[in-house]
């Protein structure tokens, strides 16, 4: 049972329920929350090494990751510690908020990688080989 502080004074008590329907106001607050949790997660991650972000040239950052709305691109050194430690990180994100990847729409690609490589990693994290070009969000990635 709960109830909600309405300018400091306790509604009627209700019982909770699992889950959202889609189409409800609190789905936005969902996303921005797990969006900031994995955010710090992916932050604390780099800074203790655990994962390997790309260094940006001219003392730009180290760019590990860019989150819209509900999707997250995960970009990174190309090695299995890397792809594993982020399988790691995706499932203890998993366990801590009860919110789940949906590897059916996840999709691994490899600048510069063999693409049995890229295969064979994709296989092991349950996902799909991507091939560029691709479109992300409206926006033609890799297209010379």
């Amino acid at each position: 049972m709960g109830s909600v502080l309405v300018d400091g004074s306790p509604t009627k008590e209700f019982k909770f329920k699992k889950g959202l329907r889609q189409g409800d106001p609190l789905s936005p607050f969902l996303f921005v929350i797990a969006m900031e949790v994995t955010n710090m997660l992916m932050q604390r991650a780099v800074k203790l090494g655990v994962y390997h972000g790309c260094q940006l040239p001219n003392s730009g950052p180290n760019l590990s990751h860019l989150c819209y709305a509900d999707d997250v691109l995960f970009i990174d050194l190309w090695s299995k510690e890397n792809v594993f430690a982020l399988n790691r990180l995706l499932r203890w994100l998993n366990l801590i908020s009860g919110l789940k990847v949906n590897c059916r729409k996840c999709k691994l690609f490899g600048i510069g990688v063999l693409d049995s490589e890229v295969a064979r990693l994709a296989k092991v994290v349950n996902c799909e080989v991507g091939s560029l070009p691709l479109t992300h969000l409206g926006i033609p990635i890799g297209i010379i």
